[in-house]
């Protein structure tokens, strides 16, 4: 297939511009055409495309300007954590690797309406680069911190190609989970989730997929329960939302006529290790909860926040990186927190 002409155009003039200091003036498009060989009308359809991803400021057929360097803040920000103790723990943890490197970091708290109705909201704040928890980035903010060169990145992984991104190894996690509860006699396996934006909501049809592979016959769509979104549910029902949520929840299942023996969900309360009728599973940050007598598929927060900080790190400081994804391994550990290997399932 032939590449029109522009677009071809425009790569040679994006390579260009990449060499300009910020704040330069383009020359006109009259003398870029003579310069290429092209006509006039070629070059501004080139300069459209390059245009549109932010990286001048261009009105018409006149000289474009790249846009001046951004004030340097020395400050990043996390987005994303819903519970104010568990968001003081991880800004400790960041700060502790920023600091040293001239950069603190602060909290800017994530209320989905207010980021929906406008996400250019996220550039009122004198940030230099952004790390997103619990799938709080999305495609509206993606594009406006693209457009304006912000850094970021992202500690789960939207339905995005070509950013950083960090994540908990679910495809070796979730398949070692279900494999120990069958080991231990359990056919019927639930699950229990909350509803996420479009961005994440591929996540939910890979844990379906887990469980089609190792419950075979035994699956069906009924053993998997959607709530409303976490936001909802904590202005619903206040602080502790996961206990209401989970006490009107757990009844569901047990009025199935097949019901499962075991339910696995990233949700916990205290409530669920009064259960009788299910095992509960939970699948969680290391040491985040006070769990006793549950099983556990767990990881390490830590490591996910020193590779997201390191990275981000490197991207204010004005490396040109190109994309990355981190998976972090998973640990698996027994009622009586016994660490479970995988070789003893087998």
């Amino acid at each position: 297939m032939i590449t029109p002409i522009y677009k071809e155009l425009s790569k040679k003039l994006e390579s260009y511009v990449k060499t300009l200091p910020p704040g330069s003036k383009l020359p006109g498009t009259a003398k870029m055409a003579a310069d290429f060989g092209v006509n006039q009308r070629t070059v501004i359809k080139a300069m459209h495309l390059i245009a549109d991803k932010g990286m001048f400021e261009w009105h018409g057929t006149r000289a474009a300007r790249l846009k001046p360097a951004r004030k340097k803040y020395f400050t990043l920000a996390m987005v994303g954590c819903s519970s104010e103790s568990y968001g003081r723990n991880l800004l400790q943890q960041l700060n502790e690797l920023t600091v040293p490197n001239g950069w603190k970091t602060i909290f800017i708290s994530f209320n989905d309406a207010l980021f929906a109705e406008n996400p250019g909201f996220i550039l009122n704040f004198p940030i230099d680069g952004y790390l997103f928890f619990n799938s709080a980035l999305r495609l509206e903010i993606l594009r406006i911190l693209e457009r304006e060169k912000i850094p970021f990145v992202s500690a789960s992984i939207p339905a995005i190609e070509g950013i950083d991104v960090a994540d908990c190894d679910h495809a070796k996690g979730y398949p070692m989970l279900l494999q120990y509860l069958r080991t231990l006699g359990h056919r019927r396996i639930a699950w229990i989730g909350t509803e996420i934006s479009h961005e994440y909501r591929h996540f939910v049809d890979e844990i379906k997929g887990y469980f089609k592979d190792a419950l075979g016959e035994e699956y069906s769509d009924d053993l998997f329960y959607l709530g409303r979104p976490e936001s909802e549910l904590l202005a619903k029902y206040g602080a502790d939302y996961i206990t209401v949520f989970l006490k009107n929840v757990i009844p569901y299942f047990s009025r199935l006529r097949n019901p499962p023996t075991a339910i696995i969900s990233g949700k916990y309360s205290p409530f669920v290790e009064s259960l009788s009728d299910f095992t509960y599973a939970l699948v969680c940050y290391k040491d985040l909860f006070p769990v006793k007598n549950t099983i556990r598929l767990t990881y390490d927060q830590s490591e996910i926040v020193k590779w997201c900080c390191k990275r981000l790190l490197r991207r204010v400081k004005g490396e040109e990186l190109p994309a990355e994804k981190f998976l972090l391994e998973p640990e698996l550990f027994a009622a009586d927190s016994k660490k479970i290997n995988q070789k003893e399932m087998i």
